[in-house]
C-alpha cells in the first residue's frame, strides 16, 4: 500500500499519506481497512490510463478515498457539523463500488447488474451485495458494530435514498465535492495540472445554505482553481496527448470485449481488482502479447486523429466493428492490433450555487472558466502494426462512413 498506518489510542488511527502528510482518523477505520472490499480498491487505479506509463499516476482509489475520508473530517469541525465520525467513514467508503480500473469498465457493471459503481457502492455498504473473498464480517456488520447504520452511511456516501441532512450528501455527491478536491490535489501534485491546490486550506471554499453545501463567494479565488484544475485536467490536455490516453483505455477495453464474447471472463470480473483481471486476461492465449505490453507500459501508436461531426461520431460509433474488420482485411493486420474508437469533449455551464454579496447565484454567472463550450468530437485510429499505405486505406474506409 501507498500509506502506513497504526494504531493510536483506541480508536484513533495515524496515517501516514504522500499529499497530506501524517493524518489521524476516527471511528471505525481501523477494522475497515482491514477488510477485502477496501484493500481492493487500493489495488484499483484511477483509470487505465493512468496505470500505464506515461500517464502512471502512482495513487489509488483507497489513497483516495483515505484522503477524501479526512477532508470530510476536517470540514466537519471547520463548519461545526456534529457528525464527523460518521461522515469520515462515508468518505472512505464512498468508492467502493467500483470496478477494475475505475469508470474504465463501469459500462459493463452497469449492463451486467444494473448498477453505476455509487448504486453498487451503496448495494455493498448495505449488505444487498457481497464480493468478500474470504469468510470476514460483512461491511455492514461491522458498521453496527461500531454504532453506525448502514442506511445512513450508504445514503451519505453515494446518495443512497435515507433521511439525511442533504448538506452531508453534498460532500461526495456533487460537481465540486470533496472528492473533486482531493482528485485534483492529487492531479496538481502528479504535475498533470499546473496549478497549486492546497486542500485543507481550500475548504473553506464550503459553506452551508438552506440544509445544502455550497460555495462560499468570499474565496472565489479558491474557487477558480479547484474549477481551473478540474477543466483542465479533462480539457486542456493537447489531442495528441487525449489520442495516446484513449489508446491504453481502448485496447483495454477491446481485450475485455474479446474475452467475453469467447466466454473467457463472465459478468463478475467486475468485481476484480485491475492486477486480478490483467491476470486473467493475460491466460486467454489470444490477447497475451496485447495484455503483455500494456504491463510494460507500451500503447498502440495512435496513426489517425480526425474532427468529426456529431453525425459522423454516431454513424462511426455504430459500425466500429466493421471497421475494425474491414481495415483487417484490406492491410493484413491481425483485428486485435486495430482499435477505432470517439471521444467527445465538452463544457456545460456549471450550475454550482455560489454566495455572494447580493444573492445566490450559479458559478457561471460568477465566473467566466465555469461557463459552457461547444463540444469537440474526435475519430481515433489506434494500430500496433502499420507500414505506409496502412493510413492511406484507413482513410479509404472510413469515407465510407463520413
Amino acid at each position: 500500500m501507498s500509506f502506513d498506518a497504526r494504531v493510536v489510542g483506541g480508536v484513533s488511527l495515524k496515517v501516514y499519506t504522500p499529499i497530506y502528510g501524517k493524518i489521524k482518523l476516527n471511528g471505525a477505520v481501523k477494522e475497515l481497512l482491514s477488510t477485502y472490499e477496501l484493500r481492493r480498491i487500493d489495488r484499483i487505479s484511477i483509470g487505465a490510463a493512468f496505470f500505464s506509463y506515461p500517464f502512471k499516476s502512482g495513487y489509488s482509489r483507497l489513497e483516495h478515498s483515505i484522503g477524501v475520508a479526512y477532508l470530510a473530517q476536517k470540514l466537519c469541525v471547520q463548519l461545526g457539523i456534529e457528525e464527523r465520525d460518521l461522515v469520515t467513514i462515508a468518505g472512505l467508503l464512498h468508492d467502493i463500488g467500483l470496478s477494475p480500473f475505475s469508470h474504465t469498465t463501469e459500462d459493463y457493471m452497469v449492463n451486467f447488474y444494473g448498477k453505476n459503481h455509487k448504486e453498487m457502492g451503496a448495494s455493498i455498504i448495505k449488505g444487498e451485495v457481497t464480493i468478500s473473498q474470504d469468510n470476514q464480517k460483512p461491511i455492514p456488520e461491522m458498521l453496527e458494530k461500531h454504532g453506525y447504520d448502514p442506511k445512513e452511511v450508504a445514503a451519505i456516501a453515494v446518495n443512497d435514498s435515507n433521511n439525511v441532512p442533504q448538506y452531508l450528501k453534498d460532500m461526495f455527491n456533487q460537481p465540486f465535492d470533496l472528492d473533486v478536491l482531493d482528485s485534483v490535489t492529487h492531479y496538481s501534485n502528479c504535475g498533470f495540472v499546473n496549478i497549486k491546490v492546497r486542500p485543507v486550506k481550500m475548504l473553506r471554499i464550503y459553506t452551508i445554505y438552506k440544509n445544502k453545501l455550497i460555495f462560499n463567494g468570499k474565496y472565489i479565488n479558491d474557487i477558480w482553481k479547484i474549477v481551473r484544475a478540474r477543466r483542465c485536467f479533462y480539457f486542456d490536455f493537447k489531442v495528441q496527448e487525449k489520442a495516446r490516453m484513449d489508446a491504453i483505455k481502448s485496447t483495454l477495453q477491446k481485450t475485455i470485449e474479446y474475452a467475453l464474447n469467447k466466454g473467457f471472463l463472465d459478468k463478475n470480473f467486475v468485481f476484480m481488482d485491475d492486477y486480478e483481471l490483467l491476470h486473467s486476461l493475460k491466460q486467454f492465449n489470444y490477447c497475451k502479447d496485447v495484455v503483455q505490453d500494456f504491463l510494460n507500459g507500451k500503447t498502440f501508436p495512435t496513426i489517425l486523429i480526425k474532427r468529426v461531426s456529431r453525425k459522423q461520431l454516431k454513424n462511426i460509433k455504430e459500425s466500429k466493428n466493421n471497421i475494425e474488420g474491414e481495415i483487417a482485411e484490406k492491410t493484413g493486420i491481425k483485428e486485435k492490433y486495430i482499435v477505432v474508437s470517439t471521444c467527445t469533449y465538452k463544457l456545460s455551464n456549471i450550475n454550482c450555487p455560489v454566495m455572494t454579496k447580493e444573492k445566490i447565484k450559479p458559478l457561471h454567472k460568477v465566473l467566466d472558466i465555469a461557463k459552457a463550450k461547444p463540444p469537440k468530437h474526435y475519430l481515433f485510429v489506434h494500430c500496433k502494426k502499420q507500414n505506409n499505405s496502412t493510413k492511406k486505406i484507413i482513410n479509404k474506409i472510413l469515407a465510407k462512413y463520413m
